[in-house]
């Protein structure tokens, strides 16, 4: 074997070993369920990301929360787990679902941030010499964008594999970045049963 063959080889012993040290620390991690009158919530505290399911007057309401460095894939991979183990605790599925404000959806990553300023960055829907939807309407604007389905891509297939569908985001309280672009709104999304 050449040095270029075992430095290869080398390279893909490495990158096994990281690869299980990631999962690890994202699969090897118990899941916490709180259960309380308000809500029941399920988190990976080391992560942390938290999945929790309000009951009450905002019964069908889950929200998804996250304070991670993780990149998103990888904190995608952990809320995967939380909703599996919410679904199989007998949970109704949800009808809503709200990630919070977009910027700090799945914490210090930025990508569905990042996602929606390209996406206005070449949109007719948004004004981009004003900072404002070019019909006025802010928050339908920047809905509209989410909805296109490359901004949360890997949140709707996410729910997809659990037989649920994201659609309709409902957004409010859009912010608009030095360049005039749109980049953060809270943001909502309806859920149903895939068919």
């Amino acid at each position: 074997m050449g040095t270029k063959q075992v430095l290869v080889l080398l390279a893909v012993i490495i990158a096994i070993g990281v690869a299980a040290v990631i999962m690890h620390s994202v699969f090897g991690q118990k899941i916490s369920v709180v259960d309380r009158p308000e809500a029941k919530l399920y988190s990976v505290p080391d992560i942390p990301i938290s999945l929790e399911i309000d009951r009450g007057i905002n019964e069908g309401v889950w929200r998804t929360r996250s304070d991670s460095g993780l990149p998103l894939n990888e904190q995608i991979t952990a809320l995967d787990h939380l909703l599996a183990r919410a679904l199989s605790d007998g949970n109704k599925p949800p009808h809503t679902l709200s990630i919070g404000r977009l910027e700090e959806a799945f914490g210090k990553d930025r990508t569905m941030s990042d996602r929606l300023i390209q996406e206005a960055k070449s949109s007719p829907l948004w004004d981009k010499k004003k900072g404002k939807a070019a019909n006025g309407d802010d928050n339908g604007a920047v809905a509209a964008l989410i909805d296109k389905g490359s901004i949360a891509a890997e949140l709707a297939s996410l729910f997809k594999k659990h037989g649920l569908e994201l659609h309709h985001a409902s957004v409010e309280k859009v912010l608009v970045n030095g360049e005039k672009l749109p980049f953060d709104c809270q943001t909502w999304f309806r859920v149903k049963k895939v068919r």
